[in-house]
């Protein structure tokens, strides 16, 4: 949960508010008077226990280490340093550290730039991604990187790319049936900031495409990138590309921009709601509360935040603390049916089935297909 000011916390202290210490803390109900050096040294040991493990070779381990360097949890924040692990989780396989790979090496975010290795790692992350939103957001990010490669380097890229394939015996996975390029974004997720775009027809093969040089009229991922490339230090088109990316499903995208937004500007609720939400999809739900946490210390009645916490609270199986957010959120907004539905299951979890039946029947009431939802996320 999101740490609120200690006045504010302090005066909701007989209304039972609970107070999470930051990401990666696994069990805590904590009073007022608990230290921030306390949370940060909780931090650091969880953050030592996924250390060793990668150092070991475990590959979501790896993966994990990348997300803390880059969000300065448990360890120095430190884009290099999560690049360097990300690259590693990339060359053992994973194929969200691939594409995350491909597009530090787009934008030289913990990198120098590089648009041959970025089109590498993102040819494999789109030909062997596990999800179907891997493989459509590298397709993706190969239109744009086309468009600012020559023949050459392309073909070079491509030999790469297929070279890792080749080595590692792995071909690319079918792509007879993708979703649509931009989906509605979800009923429990945070409310993105640019509005979600009509559904989009695919090419579908068995290889990533690759744009023509003589693309049609620039598509709202490319205008952004375009105000990118003009001014990397503004950040509103990092965070309504990250917002975009995460309405599309392409939450590995989404928490590059959505990290460099908030590098730019710590205090940006939106981002940090947004990258909460691209979190608990990529099944960190434990660095997703710091973000949520961070949300609602800059907008402590920030609906969407108290619900993408409560959600990832779930996730977490921190049943009291995941109501307590979205009693929280429904004091703000009774008929939230994320909020409703989710709290229904806490309750459910904590053996209240009189309470969680009313609430998951509310949810419904309101939208009919939230369980559908939940049921996406691993949550019943």
């Amino acid at each position: 949960m999101a740490r609120k000011t200690r006045r504010l916390r302090c005066r909701r202290r007989r209304a039972a508010a609970l107070k999470l210490l930051p990401c990666l803390l696994i069990l805590l109900i904590a009073p007022c008077g608990v230290s921030y050096a306390a949370e940060q040294s909780a931090d650091v040991k969880v953050a030592n226990r996924y250390l060793e493990a990668a150092k070991k070779g475990d590959v979501k381990a790896e993966f994990y280490m990348g997300a803390l360097y880059s969000a300065g949890v448990g360890v120095p924040l430190s884009d290099a340093e999560g690049f360097r692990w990300f690259l590693r989780a990339a060359e053992h396989g994973n194929s969200e550290a691939r594409i995350i790979v491909g597009a530090s090496y787009a934008i030289g975010r913990g990198v120098t730039r590089n648009y041959v290795e970025a089109y590498k790692w993102t040819f494999v992350a789109a030909a062997t991604g596990d999800l179907q939103e891997t493989r459509t957001g590298g397709r993706q990010l190969l239109d744009v990187l086309t468009a600012r490669m020559s023949d050459k380097d392309i073909a070079e890229a491509r030999q790469k790319g297929q070279s890792i394939l080749d080595q590692s015996g792995q071909s690319a996975r079918s792509t007879a049936a993708p979703p649509p390029a931009v989906a509605p974004a979800p009923t429990a997720a945070p409310q993105p900031t640019v509005a979600p775009q009509p559904a989009q027809s695919q090419t579908h093969s068995d290889q990533p495409q690759v744009a023509a040089k003589e693309n049609p009229p620039p598509s709202d991922y490319e205008r952004l990138t375009s105000d990118i490339a003009r001014d990397p230090n503004n950040v509103e088109p990092y965070a309504k590309r990250g917002s975009l990316l995460t309405q599309q499903g392409q939450y590995a995208l989404a928490d590059q921009d959505l990290s460099k937004a908030i590098e730019l500007d710590p205090n940006n609720a939106e981002a940090r709601n947004n990258r909460c939400w691209t979190r608990i999809m990529l099944d960190l739900a434990d660095v997703a509360v710091a973000d949520c946490n961070k949300a609602l210390d800059a907008r402590p009645d920030y609906v969407d935040a108290l619900d993408s916490r409560g959600l990832a609270n779930l996730k977490l199986g921190h049943f009291d603390r995941a109501v307590t957010d979205f009693n929280a959120a429904l004091r703000l907004k009774p008929k939230l049916a994320s909020s409703l539905y989710g709290r229904g299951i806490a309750h459910n979890r904590l053996g209240d089935k009189t309470e969680g039946g009313a609430d998951i029947a509310s949810a419904l009431a309101i939208d009919p297909k939230i369980k559908d939802r939940f049921d996406q996320y691993g949550i019943h």
